[in-house]
């Protein structure tokens, strides 16, 4: 059912996207390619470091004046660092499709973003019981940010974003031993 619901949501992002890309008709963006490196401060429920490396690609399209679209990975990892385990990591891979508002079409270019799509969680602490857990879920994301262009063909993409998926593992939210899923809010802050 989840699964359904998560196609249900991409494939609409992408119809919207497409309806808007037909209203504007002779509007001719440009397809851009962009990896990314950021950091990813962690969710005070997953016990683990506030700030640690992630990565990304995207592939977007100018879609109009104000629109673009996004559909890219991020994967990111938290190494625990509570006195409640061993040692161990959170990791997080992120599938996406965002929409982005773009406030302007010059070389500083900010904007407004939002996005739907599917989070992998894995909670790998090893603790006295040896649990670990993983589960894929909905995620969703709203930031914002900039594009700047330096020249026609090369240009960067600064965000700040919320990501909201679940989690499931157990004794990390409750009680050592009770399994428990709740839903985690990561924050990042990305390059392109």
């Amino acid at each position: 059912m989840k699964t359904k619901l998560i196609n249900l949501a991409v494939a609409s992002a992408f119809m919207m996207a497409a309806g808007t890309a037909v209203a504007e008709d002779a509007y001719q963006g440009s397809w851009y390619l962009m990896p990314g490196i950021g950091v990813m401060h962690a969710d005070n429920d997953l016990d683990a470091d506030d700030n640690d490396v992630a990565y990304s690609l995207r592939l977007g399209k100018q879609l109009s004046e104000h629109w673009d679209v996004q559909v890219g990975a991020s994967h990111a990892q938290a190494d625990e660092d509570s006195n409640l385990y061993n040692s161990g990591k959170f990791k997080q891979t992120l599938f996406g499709v965002d929409a982005l508002y773009m406030f302007s079409r010059d070389n500083f270019r900010p904007f407004l973003l939002a996005g739907l799509g599917a989070a992998r969680n894995k909670v790998g602490y090893s603790n006295p019981a040896g649990n670990s857990e993983s589960n894929t879920s909905w995620m969703a994301n709203v930031g914002v940010g900039f594009q700047y262009l330096i020249n026609e063909t090369v240009g960067l993409q600064a965000d700040l974003r919320h990501v909201w998926s679940k989690a499931e593992a157990t004794g990390v939210f409750g009680a050592a031993g009770a399994k428990d899923e709740e839903t985690i809010g990561n924050t990042y802050l990305n390059l392109g």
